[in-house]
């Protein structure tokens, strides 16, 4: 079952699953403000299923106790954070993510941002647009331009997206600083960048960009009291996950000037809504949630993740289980190539 996803097809999905006859059902569970009506329609489309393809749809305990067949969950994608993941391993379900999708692309996203804000590209594109053409003098005042060259950069977490960021930020003649509390200091040296604690990045950096999973742990990260340690010409940028801003600080903080800017791919309730006051401010830049996206990249994504659920279906090992304890025991499969 395709609980939802972002093409009208489930073509690739087919084409791969093929192999084993398994039956593809495809469906577009909309997004509910009603948590629990939510769940319920998200536990009526996987009450027959024996795999779970899903991108927003709530994978809670209420969810994944109420099946008895299901076997696995692949999450298009890499954040998991709709996946409860001890209750999938309580059930003896597998659970999966796509880490190794959208890797350069959503890094590249993320240098561009950090051009566009270091150079104000978004407001004198306005400026032309809007036939308000004046001397740069006028302008730089309100809309001052900087250098990337000799910034220190803070990269708040060093998986695979993370480390992109670094190694193509690299070239700019840039201090990078890295925190990830999964590396160790040699593994994130490793990885291009100098280990520094959050405090640190957030008292030294120029620029911070965000890559880590939502978690409850990492749930707001960046609230008013880590704004108000960031130096007032300082930039932030989150291509991650809405949930790792408090986005009411952070208006506050980019309404006050007390940060120079802002630039996001996310936001904590998606879509943003139409009376957002963030969507006021002049020192953001804003795209909807597309910093992975291209039809190539979409492609793989669902490549990756029809192959993860014929691994499973035909007993063997999936490439990246999100509760690997859960293999020796999971319902109604036993991996032929161990645990």
């Amino acid at each position: 079952m395709i609980t939802d996803s972002d093409v009208t097809d489930a073509d690739v999905e087919e084409s791969i699953l093929k192999e084993i006859g398994a039956k593809v059902i495809k469906h577009q569970l909309e997004p509910t403000d009603n948590a629990r009506d939510y769940e319920d329609k998200t536990i009526a489309l996987i009450e027959d299923a024996d795999a779970a393809m899903i991108v927003n749809a709530p994978m809670s305990a209420r969810v994944l106790s109420s099946s008895k067949i299901l076997k696995l969950i692949v999450r298009y994608g890499v954040g998991y954070d709709n996946i409860d993941v001890e209750a999938a391993t309580e059930n003896g379900i597998i659970a999966c993510n796509v880490p190794d999708f959208m890797t350069f692309e959503v890094s590249d996203h993320t240098i561009m941002f950090v051009l566009a804000l270091c150079k104000s590209l978004p407001w004198y594109h306005n400026m032309v647009v809007n036939r308000n053409w004046k001397s740069a003098f006028d302008w730089i005042d309100r809309y001052p331009m900087t250098k990337v060259d000799g910034k220190t950069v803070g990269v708040i977490g060093l998986g695979n997206i993370g480390s992109q960021v670094a190694r193509k930020l690299s070239v700019f003649n840039v201090r990078i600083l890295g925190h990830d509390p999964f590396l160790s200091d040699n593994e994130i040296k490793v990885r291009g960048a100098e280990p520094a604690d959050l405090e640190t990045i957030l008292k030294e950096a120029d620029i911070i960009t965000l890559h880590t999973p939502l978690t409850e742990t990492s749930r707001h990260m960046i609230g008013a009291n880590e704004l108000a340690k960031m130096k007032r010409t300082a930039m932030l940028i989150n291509t991650s996950r809405g949930g790792l801003v408090d986005q009411n600080a952070l208006y506050d903080a980019l309404k006050t000037k007390r940060i120079r800017g802002a630039a996001l791919d996310v936001f904590e309730r998606e879509p943003v809504d139409r009376n957002d006051p963030i969507l006021e401010l002049d020192n953001v830049i804003l795209t909807p949630h597309v910093a992975g996206l291209n039809h190539q990249a979409l492609a793989d994504l669902r490549t990756l993740a029809s192959r993860e659920v014929l691994r499973v279906l035909q007993g063997k090992r999936p490439l990246h289980p999100l509760n690997p304890e859960v293999l020796a025991k999971a319902r109604a499969y036993k991996c032929k190539d161990g645990p």
